[in-house]
């Protein structure tokens, strides 16, 4: 069990050292790790080549739609939005309500990023809130570092609650009780959300 659980490691660490450390493109690290994830399936874990390529040929297409599609959706509205004058609507409204960067990251980053993460999910709820706080003056670090915070809790039910029907996909476990099982680990979470 732990051999497969280091060699299941080597592609994760491939990407952490390829995009934090060695600063690759994106699209070079992540074809590298394809390559490694797939001889460390044929050769690791006796998975078949014809399985091995139809399951990388099935997470391409995964990645494809409807991540890639909901995202591209998602930014385009957002820049339409900012390109006719709606984002700094926005804004407008936002800093009449207050100027504390506390509260507008509580409403920016916890109620908009919750809001985007429920319509769009995969990453969305990061880049649009933390977009908007650095128009506000945050630190363009700090402002992502609060959305990502921001964005664990809504990420299990993100995108339509695409995570949770995927789970019970892959698990063959029906979705009502998933939702609930999943509801109830993050309670507390979602509590605290709502009090903030």
């Amino acid at each position: 069990m732990w051999i497969s659980f280091l060699l299941a490691l080597i592609p994760i660490i491939w990407l952490i050292y390829s995009l934090a450390i060695r600063k690759m493109p994106a699209i070079k690290a992540c074809s590298i790790g394809l390559l490694i994830t797939i001889v460390l399936a044929i050769l690791g874990f006796n998975l078949s080549i014809v399985d091995t390529l139809t399951g990388a040929l099935e997470g391409i297409l995964m990645g494809l739609w409807p991540i890639v599609y909901v995202i591209v959706a998602a930014l385009f509205t957002y820049n339409v939005s900012n390109y006719s004058g709606g984002i700094k609507i926005i804004q407008d409204t936002l800093s009449s309500i207050t100027t504390d960067q506390r509260i507008l990251v509580l409403i920016i980053a916890w109620g908009f990023g919750g809001f985007l993460e429920a319509i769009a999910g995969f990453g969305t709820a990061v880049a649009i809130p933390a977009g908007i706080l650095i128009g506000f003056g945050l630190n363009p670090i700090n402002a992502a570092v609060i959305c990502l915070i921001a964005n664990t809790t809504p990420t299990a039910f993100g995108a339509i609650g695409l995570p949770v029907i995927t789970l019970s996909d892959v698990t063959n476990l029906p979705v009502t009780p998933l939702s609930f099982v999943i509801t109830l680990q993050l309670a507390l979470l979602i509590i605290i959300r709502v009090v903030l």
